[in-house]
């Protein structure tokens, strides 16, 4: 699978993709998010890459959402209008 600079989280196949990049512990891309997705999907995205969600912190959101999951802790940053950087911390 060649990597792509985004995925679109309302897309199966992107959801899929982008798990299996975050199992393999690739960070740095960006996601294509609705401001209005219920958290619970992205909270999805990461047990889909065989992580355990921890915690969700959202209390910056829409600007920001850090995800703690068993594997470590992620962070989507807005870097414009839906679309979120995926980096690992």
């Amino acid at each position: 699978m060649e990597r792509r600079s985004i995925y679109d989280v309302t897309s199966e196949e992107d959801r899929r993709e982008a798990a299996e990049l975050i199992r393999a512990g690739e960070a740095g891309f960006a996601l294509l998010v609705p401001e209005d997705l219920p958290l619970s999907d992205l909270k999805a995205l990461f047990e889909a890459a065989g992580f355990r969600v921890e915690a969700v912190d959202s209390k910056r959101w829409p600007s920001e959402v850090v995800v703690a999951t068993s594997a470590g802790i992620y962070a989507l940053e807005k870097i414009e209008e839906g679309v979120y950087r995926l980096t690992r911390t």
